[in-house]
């Protein structure tokens, strides 16, 4: 018996904080979903939300002793078995010198790990319903354990995730974009942009250092692929000599941009980033949050 309830408490840690890693990481988890390219903008916040709510479900599902069920053990198959094959396709692609996201970006995991994790799981699983199989044959759960779980779930979710739908706000009055400062801070953009004939662009300010501007800078590597007719001009600031590297390990390739020092960076931007601004007219009309940031918002609100 505590073999059995240890086995249930390790699978409902690892479900648990599955979850809650991929949570307090949304922005990232959902560009990994957008990634496969199977989903668009619109519709892979609410699939990110529901693998999410489903990490949460089964992780107190086992931590709940006296519920078995042997619809929520096949549900934990299926899941095991689902990204255990997104791990292989991963693996082909990427290779294994990638965080999988797994565990978000708190703990990074390789493919492989996460693969050997994810069988690791398995075998557990398998333990419980050898385990659970006398019992499972004669025990018929009621409703009410499921709809404990179902709100456990949907609670932790909207908890631990930020909203989804939102749009950017428009700034009033609006604030003017003096796009010449750029230009006069001391560092020409590497690739040329003339502002003035593009009075409707978009405008990122990100650090290299900054963890929330490197998911800022691949879901703008991803709006750029998706909408090529979006103006977009990044700023950036950080070692020159790694800007090569950062912009192809994002995945940015055609969008134009310029290096600044740090204190003409923060007189533009502030000391919080990333920054991102859709102007109209040299007037910043919008201010798009990390989480508001996607390419169907962002297309429509420029036109």
């Amino acid at each position: 018996m505590l073999i059995y309830v240890a086995l249930r408490l390790l699978l409902s840690a690892t479900f648990l904080l599955s979850a809650y890693t991929k949570a307090i990481d949304f922005s990232s988890f959902e560009l990994r979903i957008l990634d496969t390219q199977l989903v668009g903008w619109a519709f892979a916040p609410y699939l990110s939300a529901a693998f999410i709510f489903a990490e949460y479900l089964i992780g107190f599902y086992f931590l709940s002793f006296f519920f078995k069920s042997k619809a929520l053990n096949y549900l934990t198959s299926g899941f095991l078995l689902v990204f255990t094959m997104y791990l292989f396709a991963l693996l082909a692609v990427k290779g294994n010198d990638v965080n999988c996201g797994c565990m978000g970006e708190s703990i990074a995991f390789t493919p492989w790990q996460a693969i050997v994790k994810n069988l690791l799981s398995g075998g557990i699983l398998l333990l419980i319903f050898i385990f659970e199989k006398q019992e499972l044959s004669s025990f018929t759960p009621g409703k009410w354990p499921f709809v404990l779980l179902a709100i456990l779930g949907i609670l932790s979710t909207a908890v631990t995730i930020p909203p989804i739908g939102s749009n950017p706000k428009p700034l009033h009055p609006p604030a003017y974009f003096n796009h010449h400062l750029i230009k006069e801070a001391g560092f020409n953009p590497v690739v040329t942009y003339e502002f003035e004939n593009k009075q409707n662009y978009f405008v990122a300010f990100l650090s290299m250092s900054c963890g929330h501007c490197r998911i800022a800078a691949e879901r703008i590597s991803l709006i750029q692929k998706a909408y090529p007719q979006i103006p977009i001009f990044l700023v950036l600031n950080g070692d020159s000599t790694e800007v090569g590297s950062y912009l192809q390990e994002r995945g940015i390739q055609n969008i134009p941009y310029t290096m600044l020092p740090a204190t003409s960076f923060m007189e533009l931007a502030g000391n919080s980033v990333p920054v991102l601004y859709l102007i109209k007219n040299d007037s910043i009309r919008y201010q798009p949050t990390l989480f508001e940031l996607n390419g169907k918002t962002i297309n429509e609100l420029l036109q």
